[in-house]
């Protein structure tokens, strides 16, 4: 979280990815985030110095579509909104199972199983036929 002392859910929009040493300063030197609707995020070192990142990507260009940074209330002003970014997608509310190559590798061995435990086993009968003669080798 950019500040976990707000609390509230997890969720995109107070999220900062930051590798192990920038995860440290945030946490131990005290440097402060302040992360902006749009996605633009500010890093205030200890020091007094400033930090501006701005996002990229199609979840970026979608958010400053669709934010205000000046309220943060959702606003387009756009024609037709969907002409040319697509909302971003968003698996976990999708009530559809995503086929997976595991999902359908898993599928595939159930039937399998159940298939070889189903049939009847083939019938085998030993092989009475006797050869008197050696073998050739």
């Amino acid at each position: 979280h950019t500040d976990p002392t707000a609390g509230g859910p997890t969720l995109e929009n107070n999220l900062a990815a930051m590798c192990r040493n920038h995860h440290r300063f945030k946490t131990f030197h005290n440097w402060h985030y302040q992360l902006a609707p749009d996605g633009t995020l500010t890093i205030t070192t200890d020091t007094g110095h400033t930090l501006t990142t701005h996002p990229d990507g199609p979840l970026a260009r979608w958010r400053h579509h669709t934010t205000d940074t000046d309220t943060g209330a959702a606003t387009d002003t756009r024609a037709d909104p969907d002409a040319d970014i697509p909302p971003p997608r968003r698996p976990w509310l999708d009530p559809r199972p995503q086929s997976t190559h595991w999902y359908r590798r898993a599928l595939r061995l159930a039937a399998e199983r159940k298939a070889n435990t189903m049939a009847p086993p083939p019938e085998t009968t030993p092989d009475h036929h006797h050869d008197p003669d050696p073998p050739p080798f």
